[in-house]
């Protein structure tokens, strides 16, 4: 009988965990009140595949995603499903396009502060224009 030893692919694992949340619209927020952590980052770095959730906490996962815990863990050497693919974030996509907007929003913001300074100084030289 041939056995190779299972090796978790960290990286793999925590994208498929990552697209799971996202499939059943579970917020890293919701993740961490479930699971009672103190911090945000440690579900981020699970999404990144810097470290596994411990064996407590991959359980609780597994119950508030409805699977098994098996089902939560990518092996070497395996694949995801194209549909899990496509619901893993992906940095130069969605991300991009939501930080374009931010400072594009930021920017019409500030422009929009330096007009009304502009505008009340005007006002202050006794010009006809009012805001």
């Amino acid at each position: 009988m041939d056995f190779t030893y299972p090796v978790i692919d960290t990286k793999k694992t925590g994208q498929k965990i990552q697209s799971l949340c996202r499939s059943r619209n579970i917020s890293v927020k919701d993740i961490q009140k479930y699971l009672g952590i103190s911090a945000f980052q440690s579900v981020y770095d699970w999404f990144h595949g810097k470290n596994l959730p411990s064996l407590d906490n991959m359980l609780a996962l597994s119950r508030l995603l409805g699977v098994g815990m098996e089902e939560l863990v990518v092996c070497q050497g395996e694949e995801m499903t194209q549909k899990e693919e496509n619901n893993v974030y992906k940095h130069d996509g969605y991300s991009l396009h939501w930080r374009i907007l931010y400072y594009t929003i930021a920017m019409i913001t500030l422009l929009s502060e330096k007009m009304r300074q502009l505008l009340e100084s005007y006002n202050k030289t006794n010009l006809p224009y009012t805001l």
